[in-house]
């Protein structure tokens, strides 16, 4: 099986997987402030589609009927990607990238 592709640091995709590597679990709703954009599903969907093995449950909010998901990396898939120096690489840009956007 083929590594996953890696997105560029300075994109909202590169965003949700610089997030998901580094915290393991990421939100919808969470996702709106971070990457200025409602469409983190389709983030996700092209993350998978690049190789990226991102699982998901539902998860309701307290108080209201709306149901958003949670997109995680399995622990066994999250060492093995970070052992990467490829991954490793990816995220030192990332930091950077978004520490001069601050």
């Amino acid at each position: 099986m083929a590594f996953p592709k890696i997105p560029r640091s300075d994109t909202k995709k590169g965003k949700v997987l610089s997030s998901l590597l580094r915290y393991n679990h990421v939100s919808n709703m969470g996702l709106i402030p971070t990457i200025d954009s409602w469409a983190s599903a389709s983030r996700i969907s092209e993350l998978r589609a690049d190789g990226w093995s991102i699982e998901d449950i539902y998860v309701y909010e307290l108080g209201k009927s709306v149901k958003t998901k949670r997109y995680y990396i399995r622990v066994k898939n999250l060492v093995n990607y970070l052992e990467n120096h490829k991954v490793k690489d990816f995220l030192s840009k990332s930091e950077m990238t978004y520490k001069k956007a601050s």
